[in-house]
């Protein structure tokens, strides 16, 4: 599949006129949110989250009482969620438009599938770079996923593209040798499936309970995430000669 010519016009669509498709990101983001919690430290930890979504998950680590920042392609979502106090930037994950150390934790849930190879070893390293020592990146990727299963083709240039921009599939290794490219140490890594928020009822908490084992199992039947933490080493000073 060829790149997305303009990535940027799917992110604005999915966050503006196709918001709604985040309410089902909620269980996951709720999820990340709390691992984030258990691992920061008490006062007030600098957190990044790249990819604005709904801002669900800013709103989230806001009312814990941490300094929130966002960063979004889209200066339309960055506009939207700055008005509930965030610190909203417009830029990309491949040059985070931040100074070195200044994060104790970054989340990239759901944005690693965007980027080309090449983007997102570089990804890894901006984050490397912002990431405090000892600093935590949290998030998932799809589980396995046929990107032939999400094809389109425009009717009217004949381009044939994923319908949320998605140029990557992910298994376990894949993602930790992209973790590693930025010289961090990946802590946990598994498969997960989280329920579907926007459709709660009785049959689908059937169907979760049915998926979430077979996810578990690393089973490709069923839509699964892989959930990621990674810290940034600290420096160990090298013993006097």
């Amino acid at each position: 599949m060829r790149e997305t010519l303009n990535q940027n016009l799917i992110w604005r669509h999915y966050q503006s006129d196709g918001a709604e498709i985040f309410d089902d990101a909620v269980p996951r983001l709720r999820y990340l949110s709390r691992l984030a919690r258990k691992a920061l430290p008490s006062g007030t930890p600098n957190v990044l989250n790249i990819g604005i979504g709904n801002g669900w998950l800013e709103r989230q680590c806001a009312g814990f009482g941490w300094n929130v920042f966002t960063l979004d392609p889209d200066s339309v979502a960055a506009r939207t969620v700055s008005t509930a106090g965030i610190h909203a930037t417009v830029g990309t994950i491949e040059q985070l438009p931040f100074g070195n150390e200044c994060f104790d934790a970054v989340f990239c849930s759901e944005v690693i599938e965007h980027l080309t190879d090449g983007q997102s070893d570089q990804a890894m390293r901006e984050i490397a770079r912002v990431l405090k020592a000892g600093g935590l990146l949290i998030g998932t990727v799809p589980y396995r996923e046929d990107l032939r299963e999400n094809q389109v083709i425009c009717p009217h240039c004949g381009e044939l593209f994923h319908r949320w921009g998605h140029q990557q599939t992910f298994d376990r290794a894949a993602i930790r040798r992209i973790l590693e490219t930025g010289g961090l140490t990946v802590g946990r890594l598994f498969v997960c499936a989280f329920r579907d928020y926007a459709q709660a009822s009785t049959a689908n908490l059937v169907k979760f309970l049915i998926r979430w084992p077979l996810a578990r199992a690393g089973s490709t039947l069923v839509y699964a995430n892989i959930v990621f933490t990674a810290r940034k080493p600290i420096a160990r000073l090298s013993p006097s000669g």
